[in-house]
């Protein structure tokens, strides 16, 4: 692995938030997103890029995560991240991610009509 742009080699948190339910939420050097202490969040894989490119687009999609779930519940973890996943593989817009989800949504409530 590279070093981040502090010169650290090992992977370290790089920032921290917390979910609208006061869930604590960790992105890591790695691309990683993760609860305290690096447990796993339900919904959320924990990224392990093999490549620099697999590496810079996990961390894209874990900067929009974090740029978003302050105000997600723990229980909408797993959309939101599926959401900034797909949006960081297109052109890594949080309006992109907000689209998404919203797609989403209206996709369940449609299913939901049927």
């Amino acid at each position: 692995m590279t070093a981040c742009s502090c010169g650290e080699t090992r992977a370290h948190v790089i920032a921290r938030r917390r979910t609208a339910d006061f869930r604590d939420v960790e992105l890591w050097s790695d691309g990683s997103v993760t609860g305290r202490f690096g447990h796993a969040l339900p919904g959320v894989p924990i990224a392990r890029p093999r490549s620099a490119s697999s590496l810079a687009l996990a961390l894209r999609a874990g900067w929009l995560f974090m740029g978003e779930v302050e105000i997600h519940d723990t229980d909408d973890l797993g959309d939101l991240y599926a959401a900034c996943k797909w949006a960081a593989a297109r052109d890594g817009l949080p309006g992109t991610v907000r689209a998404r989800l919203a797609d989403d949504a209206a996709d369940q409530a449609g299913a939901g009509d049927a």
